[in-house]
């Protein structure tokens, strides 16, 4: 039998006045009026889920302000818009040991631009002396967490040191920032690098596995808003011209002893700005659609999505 609590028989009730015949009806809501009179709160249909109106339908943003729009978040926002909304909202979870994992790997991947004599040794030394604000385990699950780690670190050294030959590394980690349209198009790259014939080229490091094919990857938002980036000159340091020879995503978490490249061919200028533009207006807009796709199972916000079971709401019919 259902527990004896309020909520309980609440819910009972709720249920009987909604689907019992009319003689059970009208003993539910009065005695659920009697519950709502004597200060049960859950009796008090103001306070049930899908009794109230919506407290306001307007844009989230207003149509006369910019909206903030980096090329993470246009690919975030091309997945899931209602995914992206409630992350940006504040619902999602503290940096995990992967996360500060990839902001260290990210740090460490910049220091060859100052310091370009660093050995690996050196900067797996950096790591260990690090590790204890990473992981927070203990015994063999620090050390096995680390040994992935320094797998993690080597990968991206050797593709470094091979990568050389091939291009000459520009910035790392630089800013850009311009207007265009309602966006205040924004971000920054973890790797700009220049071919031999004088255009630029975008590596963005990944340090978890590869989770995309080849082919999405020619089609990724992120590395296309890299490349706007490029067409538009907007780096706030040092431009390092606006001719783009493609972008790649740079996997580090691969079962293999090198990293793995998913690279992206040259996107069309006015295409990519177009997309921007309308995604400005969509981010700021007073609803957002959630979307299956192929991210659904391991979405760190299922447990409030209208699309999954486990966020399904219970006066769904």
């Amino acid at each position: 039998p259902r527990a004896l609590t309020p909520q309980a028989l609440v819910s009972t009730l709720r249920r009987d006045v909604d689907r019992a015949d009319l003689t059970t009806k009208e003993f539910a809501a009065k005695l659920l009026n009697t519950l709502a009179v004597n200060e049960i709160q859950s009796a008090k249909s103001e306070n049930w889920l899908g009794g109230l109106k919506l407290s306001s339908n307007d844009p989230v943003i207003p149509e006369t302000e910019e909206v903030s729009v980096s090329p993470s978040n246009l690919q975030s926002f091309s997945e899931c818009g209602l995914k992206w909304f409630i992350e940006k909202s504040g619902g999602r979870d503290g940096d995990s040991t992967a996360q500060l994992l990839g902001i260290a790997i990210h740090s460490l991947a910049a220091m060859l631009k100052s310091e370009p004599s660093l050995t690996y040794d050196e900067l797996a030394t950096r790591l260990e002396n690090g590790w204890q604000l990473i992981d927070g385990n203990k015994g063999w699950v620090r050390d096995y967490q680390f040994k992935i780690a320094l797998e993690k670190l080597a990968k991206f050294y050797k593709w470094h040191s091979e990568n050389k030959s091939k291009r000459t590394l520009f910035a790392v980690e630089a800013d850009f920032e311009k207007v265009i349209g309602r966006a205040l198009f924004n971000g920054s790259v973890d790797r700009v690098e220049i071919d031999d014939e004088g255009r630029v080229y975008i590596v963005d490091l990944k340090t978890g596995a590869p989770d995309i094919t080849k082919k999405k990857a020619e089609e990724h938002k992120q590395l296309a808003g890299y490349q706007l980036a490029v067409y538009e000159e907007a780096f706030t340091e040092k431009s390092p011209g606006n001719q783009s020879a493609g972008a790649e995503l740079l996997f580090l978490g691969t079962d293999t002893k090198s990293a793995s490249a998913k690279p992206q061919p040259v996107k069309d200028h006015e295409s990519i700005k177009a997309e921007v533009v309308a995604a400005a207006d969509a981010m700021s807009a007073n609803e957002f659609i959630a979307t299956v796709n192929d991210r659904c199972r391991t979405c760190s916000v299922k447990g409030i999505c209208p699309i999954q079971p486990q966020g399904r709401s219970v006066i769904d019919q």
